[in-house]
């Protein structure tokens, strides 16, 4: 039997939810959340702290800027527990709260993108982008060929690397443990 998939989506329908903002260094430097959105290790980085864009009730797994990937300790060691090969854990601080936080660093990236299923706008000349033409744009409707994917629970796809996906396995066990923040949409 071939295994289910689904794309993490924020749940934005809590009510007085946290959103979060990308990390800073301790000295108040940006750091790019993408670095940790792109599928690929990252030189760890040390003392970050991850500002809240708007305060409000902490979550299990909030997607901050750019769906950068912030979890607590808690949810952090059940995704290791299911994906150990696909996951780097980076600890950070969230503004002033007591529990320990992290980001999800999804390091698996896999082809497995169905263009023929996937509502997919690519960037063109007419984009004035001559480095982008020919790659995928947006992607609406996300569709992706479970038999591409081998043996990974939790990865990125290759060409829309912000899209983090995650198995029927990791999700069941997510619900299960009472997760807050996100949502699944099949793929």
């Amino acid at each position: 039997m071939i295994q289910k998939y689904y794309r993490v989506i924020d749940d934005l329908s809590i009510p007085n939810r946290w959103y979060l903002q990308g990390p800073f260094t301790k000295s108040g430097k940006e750091v790019d959340p993408r670095g940790f959105t792109e599928g690929h290790r990252v030189k760890a980085k040390r003392f970050l702290t991850v500002p809240l864009r708007k305060p409000g009730k902490p979550l299990g797994l909030t997607l901050a800027d750019f769906d950068m990937p912030v979890a607590s300790k808690e949810v952090a060691d059940l995704l290791v527990s299911l994906a150990p090969k696909d996951i780097q854990r980076i600890p950070v601080e969230v503004s002033s709260q007591p529990l320990d936080y992290e980001i999800i660093n999804v390091t698996t990236t896999i082809k497995c993108l169905d263009e023929k299923e996937s509502e997919i706008l690519w960037w063109t000349e007419a984009d004035k982008r001559p480095d982008k033409v020919g790659q995928y744009r947006m992607i609406t409707m996300l569709k992706i060929i479970p038999e591409l994917v081998k043996k990974s629970q939790v990865f990125r796809i290759e060409g829309w690397k912000i899209a983090l996906v995650m198995s029927e396995t990791v999700k069941i066990a997510l619900e299960k443990s009472g997760i807050t923040g996100i949502r699944f949409r099949k793929v």
